[in-house]
């Protein structure tokens, strides 16, 4: 079954997996690089599972927002996978981490500044986020 990832947030309502109909859920936002499998056109709408559960959007809303990840996908709301692998996938941030020494212990914290504080990543792969209102965030840690 091919997949595809989603190169913008889309508003979906989630169906039955039963009986396909709409349920009473409020619709969630599929985000930005969000893996979709089982895709599938059904007149102006689009259905696919996300997390195991199956949801629908309107064809016009995912215009050139779902991209291949197989080379063999069909084309999905109007994006074919030859125009997709051709359009170069768009950048993404990186965070610039500084390694921090804690004073009497062997272990050592890494910091990189975001919009509002801090995020702050431990050796055992714990990770927070310090709100630091005192910082102006000048977007030179993400690249």
């Amino acid at each position: 079954m091919p997949k595809y990832e989603m190169v913008k947030s889309v508003e979906a309502r989630k169906l039955n997996k039963r009986t396909g109909l709409l349920t009473n859920d409020p619709p969630i936002t599929i985000p930005y690089a969000a893996i979709i499998e089982d895709v599938e056109e059904v007149g102006d709408q689009i259905r696919f599972l996300y997390l195991l559960e199956l949801y629908q959007v309107r064809e016009d809303n995912v215009r050139g927002a779902i991209r291949p990840l197989d080379s063999d996908a069909p084309q999905i709301g109007g994006t074919s996978a030859a125009t997709a692998a051709a359009a170069p996938a768009p950048e993404r941030p990186r965070l610039n981490f500084q390694t921090l020494n804690v004073r009497g212990t062997s272990n050592s914290l890494a910091r990189a500044r975001i919009p509002g504080g801090w995020l702050v990543a431990g050796q055992s792969g714990g990770v927070t986020f310090v709100p630091d209102a005192g910082h102006e965030w000048d977007g030179a840690s993400l690249d």
